[in-house]
C-alpha cells in the first residue's frame, strides 16, 4: 500500500492572504477596486469624486488596501496614484487554490499543517 505524500500548507502565504481577504471583503473597498482595475491608476481625489464619498473616508479605505499590499501608490511629483497590485492578486489566487485544493483532498488525514 502506497501512502500518498504529505503535502504542507505555507502558512506565512495564508496569514498573508488572510490579511489580503479581509481588507478586499468590504463593499467600499471593492468598488474602489473595481474603478482601479476598469480605470487604471488614479489619484486618490478621482476615487471619492467618482464614488460620492468623503475624501477622508477614500483615503482610510486605500490606506487599508495599500497596508494588505493590495494596491501600490506612485509618486508623481505631489500626486500619488494608486493602483492595483497584480502580484498580490497572484499570492491570493495561490492561497485560495491551496486550501481549495486540500479541502478536495481524497485522503484528508495525510494533509497537515507545518
Amino acid at each position: 500500500m502506497v501512502m500518498a505524500k504529505p503535502r504542507f500548507l505555507d502558512t506565512l502565504l495564508l496569514k498573508q492572504a488572510a490579511q489580503q481577504f479581509r481588507a478586499v471583503n468590504h463593499p467600499l473597498r471593492q468598488k474602489m477596486l473595481h474603478l482601479l482595475h476598469n480605470k487604471g491608476p488614479l489619484m486618490v481625489t478621482d476615487i471619492w469624486k467618482t464614488l460620492r464619498i468623503d475624501q477622508p473616508v477614500a483615503s482610510n479605505q486605500l490606506a487599508l488596501l495599500r497596508k494588505a499590499g493590495i494596491v501600490t501608490t506612485q509618486r508623481q511629483g505631489q500626486a500619488i496614484f494608486y493602483a492595483i497590485n497584480d502580484k498580490s492578486l497572484q499570492t491570493l489566487h495561490s492561497a485560495a487554490a491551496m486550501v481549495v485544493n486540500l479541502g478536495t483532498s481524497k485522503n484528508r488525514k495525510n494533509s497537515f499543517v507545518k
